[in-house]
């Protein structure tokens, strides 16, 4: 198999975090990119989804914290919606 390289560049911190992943993963870098490079290939296209974060609106952010609290029953499931410092009070105590 014949090889090529490819350069291109990125944050100094990030590459250091890289390095150090590469190396507890019994990797060199270069070799870690190639198994990302044939994931790429194989799944025509990348092996994870990309999304744009964004802040949660403070109605998705309330209705996540009802929903987890429900979830851990820090509140009953047939609870109405609480403001989120209702929520957040109920975690703690429940925690």
């Amino acid at each position: 198999m014949t090889t090529t390289a490819i350069n291109f560049r990125m944050d100094k911190e990030l590459k250091a975090d890289f390095e150090k992943i590469s190396e507890a993963l019994g990797l060199t870098p270069s070799a870690l990119f190639n198994v990302f490079a044939k994931k790429v290939v194989a799944n025509r296209g990348l092996p994870f989804p990309l999304t744009i974060d964004r802040p949660l609106s403070l109605g998705e952010e309330k209705i996540l914290l009802h929903e987890e609290n429900i979830r851990l029953g820090a509140i009953p499931d047939d609870s109405t919606l609480l403001t989120a410092d209702d929520l957040k009070n109920a975690r703690k105590n429940y925690q």
